[in-house]
């Protein structure tokens, strides 16, 4: 299991920017917004161009102290039901995270994700973050069928819930 933890008051903003442009362009798999918690949850396909082929990369990210959040709706009309919580697998088009704006602050940090004219996107203010990376493999079980499995673990990976084993 590849797990990376990484808190914003140790590495800076710049880190955390780096690390959530590793999902620009790859398929918005999941995000959700705990106000009692306060915390935001979001979860992407890695694009990452030097895995082995038949490779599949995954990163959660978990924004914690969350002081705001704000989302923006985008034109399609299901994007209003995804207001606080949106999973791939129940929404009928692919999204992808195609833009994504950092203001790093001594007390808390801003990003922007926008999602395009469609979806919309999300605002929030937090001041610590973890990220958590997976890497599967793809065994093709059919014509157009094809089954995830962890690298590290061989255990069976759901590609719209990457992260649902005990360990994340």
């Amino acid at each position: 299991m590849r797990k990376h933890i990484l808190f914003m008051k140790e590495f800076g903003g710049k880190h955390i920017y780096d690390e959530v442009s590793k999902i620009r362009e790859g398929l918005l798999i999941k995000f959700y917004y705990s106000k009692t918690e306060n915390t935001f949850e979001l979860v992407g396909e890695k694009v990452d161009f030097n895995l082995q082929s038949g490779h599949r990369a995954f990163l959660k990210f978990i924004f914690k102290n969350v002081h705001s959040y704000s989302r923006q709706i985008g034109l399609f009309e299901a994007s209003e039901d995804a207001y606080f919580d949106f999973r791939a697998d129940r929404f009928p088009i692919s999204i992808v995270l195609q833009e994504i704006a950092f203001t790093p602050s001594e007390n808390f940090n801003k990003l922007n994700l926008w999602f395009g004219e469609s979806f919309g996107g999300v605002d929030i203010s937090f001041e610590a973050a973890m990220v958590f990376e997976k890497v599967a493999y793809a065994i093709q079980t059919g014509e157009q069928e094809w089954m995830y499995r962890d690298l590290d673990h061989d255990e069976l990976v759901d590609i719209y819930n990457p992260f649902a084993s005990k360990d994340f």
